[in-house]
């Protein structure tokens, strides 16, 4: 085939949107091996059964023949880096890629999506690629709360959107709105209603609960790590300021109904993390502050929301993170002054 006629058919195959993965392995010599592979794809349930191919003068070919196994990662959208990372020749491919040991020792890459580690079962040499199929040993899926896109430099909360490559360069997964009939005036209330994927997409509620859902899932869980939960968390991360707060206070700014804060008061005074007095100047106010042992207890969790909540600025442009903490503190404002 000419070249003029090559370029042409692998711009036509271009349009062909594939998903991105890493596959590794290790050398001779122990060393892990990674390259980027758009070619990865199921091939049988029963057995088993996935594939990908490798160039025939690709410097790794030679690890994964010999090795046996090898490990797919497939990456999320955050991880376009890594794509990048591991489709250029170098020696030292995973100096800033945080990895755990699989079967064999097989490296894999922390935040992928899904990883796959399997057995070589055959290997079939056809034009310029080498088509590895494996037999899958062990698979799994990226936990929802997992955190580190695989880059120690930039450690954030794993996308659940995977990272695709279409027509020569990266992309992401955008969701269209399926295309309705006309209906007639007299259907229109039906059609709001079966309209509702548009309509909850531009909800602003339902964007602001998806938004602090998605951010707040991993410290959540990592709250209980601690022994907290979301409310205590709350009510001490208030009182660590070291200023005595009142119960109504720490119900407005903990989100909960004042009886529920007093239970947990309750809990807390039981354990000597908190203690309550009355205010000097109204005997009516009663005034909670953390105790030295609350203090000890809360402490290292607000350390950990700090490298959190640094993590999180790391997603955003300069000056985009001041635009939209203004904006939530006037939309805050807003419905303060409503209610």
């Amino acid at each position: 085939m000419s070249s003029e006629n090559t370029r042409a058919l692998r711009n036509c195959l271009a349009q062909f949107a594939t998903g991105v993965t890493v596959i590794t392995c290790l050398d001779a010599n122990g060393k892990p091996v990674g390259v980027t592979a758009n070619s990865f794809s199921s091939l049988s349930l029963d057995p088993p059964l996935v594939l990908w191919s490798i160039v025939t003068k690709s410097s790794s070919r030679a690890a994964f023949e010999s090795f046996g196994y090898f490990a797919v990662n497939i990456l999320s959208e955050r991880q376009q880096d890594l794509a990048m990372v591991f489709s250029k020749p170098s020696d030292n491919r995973f100096a800033q890629v945080d990895t755990t040991t699989g079967i064999q020792g097989l490296p894999l890459i922390e935040g992928s999506l899904a990883q796959f580690e399997c057995k070589v079962k055959q290997e079939i040499e056809q034009g310029d690629h080498v088509i590895m199929i494996g037999e899958v040993l062990a698979f799994r899926q990226q936990d929802h709360a997992a955190v580190n896109r695989g880059n120690k430099k930039s450690a954030s909360p794993a996308s659940r959107t995977p990272l695709l490559f279409s027509q020569g360069h990266f992309a992401q997964l955008v969701p269209t709105p399926i295309e309705k009939e006309p209906v007639s005036p007299v259907s229109d209330a039906v059609a709001e209603q079966e309209q509702g994927a548009a309509f909850y997409e531009d909800y602003l509620p339902y964007l602001l609960a998806r938004a602090a859902d998605g951010s707040t899932g991993y410290f959540h869980s990592r709250l209980k790590h601690f022994g907290l939960t979301m409310l205590s968390w709350r009510v001490m991360a208030c009182l660590s300021d070291g200023m005595a707060w009142t119960v109504n206070d720490l119900s407005r700014v903990s989100l909960a109904k004042q009886p529920t804060v007093s239970k947990l008061l309750d809990r807390l005074e039981a354990q000597r993390l908190i203690k309550r007095n009355t205010d000097a100047l109204d005997a009516r106010k009663v005034m909670v502050t953390l105790t030295k042992l609350g203090l000890q207890k809360i402490t290292p969790v607000i350390r950990d929301a700090r490298d959190y909540n640094e993590s999180l600025a790391q997603q955003f442009k300069d000056g985009e993170l001041e635009r939209l903490k203004g904006m939530l503190r006037h939309l805050i404002e807003q419905r303060s002054a409503v209610l």
